[in-house]
């Protein structure tokens, strides 16, 4: 009996991942757009884990998986959540290019923007300024600005602030107590103008296994994402701001 080279069958190998993938697929095709859109959003956190690894055709094989099911969402039901849709596909098409460098997306989603998106974000974080001890408490100022002659509803304005701390060697919310307040009243943002919002990190004691880690700031408008700062960089890919939080939060 002849065998197989190991070129063939490596060949074979991949063929049948490749078949195992699209079957797959074809199964939850079936799903509704919100379990697609979970089983796309899984695939691609994993290829993320995967890419981090350095094994690069496994988190290939991910990235393309998630790329099929978002790509059926927009085919079979273009009107579900097109916002999120569209920005969890940009983050699998910007792996895919990380990984495959020169591969093409003819069919981009392309969402129209809403009237206070156009232009940009109404809203930036111009600076944030974390004082205080590693121990004990801290005070950060978190400096937000708007465009020049934007009108601001500032009951649409969300701002959330986390703060992180490593505990037995994993990153995680800090369970200490948290308290914010604007440094003028009333906050509108009036022609340009800087506000500027004070947050209070207040650990109940000190414990020598729980180290501070740092924060995450997300500013919304109107339920979208209008800037995003984290110190340091890493906690913005490990807890991951939502892109559309609602208006009604």
């Amino acid at each position: 009996m002849q065998l197989l080279s190991p070129l063939c069958f490596s060949i074979i190998r991949n063929l049948f991942c490749i078949l195992l993938l699209f079957t797959s697929a074809r199964g939850l095709l079936a799903a509704d757009s919100s379990d697609l859109f979970i089983t796309a959003y899984q695939a691609c956190l994993e290829g993320d884990k995967l890419e981090g690894e350095g094994h690069t055709q496994d988190a290939l094989k991910k990235y393309w998986f998630a790329e099929s099911l978002i790509k059926e969402i927009v085919r079979n039901d273009p009107s579900w959540q097109k916002a999120v849709v569209e920005h969890r596909q940009k983050q699998v098409r910007d792996g895919l290019r990380r990984l495959q460098p020169g591969v093409t997306f003819p069919d981009v989603i392309k969402t129209p923007p809403s009237e206070h998106q156009i232009g940009g974000p109404v809203l930036q974080i111009l600076n944030a300024r974390l004082e205080g001890s590693d121990a004990g408490s801290k005070k950060l100022q978190v400096t937000i600005k708007s465009l020049p002659k934007e009108t601001i509803d500032v009951t649409q304005v969300k701002v959330q602030v986390y703060f992180y701390d490593e505990e037995n060697g994993v990153v995680v919310p800090s369970k200490s107590q948290v308290t914010s307040s604007w440094t003028s009243s009333p906050v509108d943002w009036k022609n340009g103008e800087h506000e500027l919002l004070e947050v209070r990190h207040l650990p109940e004691s000190a414990n020598p296994r729980i180290k501070f880690v740092g924060y995450l700031i997300a500013v919304y408008y109107k339920g979208d994402l209008q800037d995003c700062r984290a110190d340091p960089p890493r906690l913005k890919k490990l807890f991951e701001p939502k892109y559309f939080i609602g208006s009604e939060e």
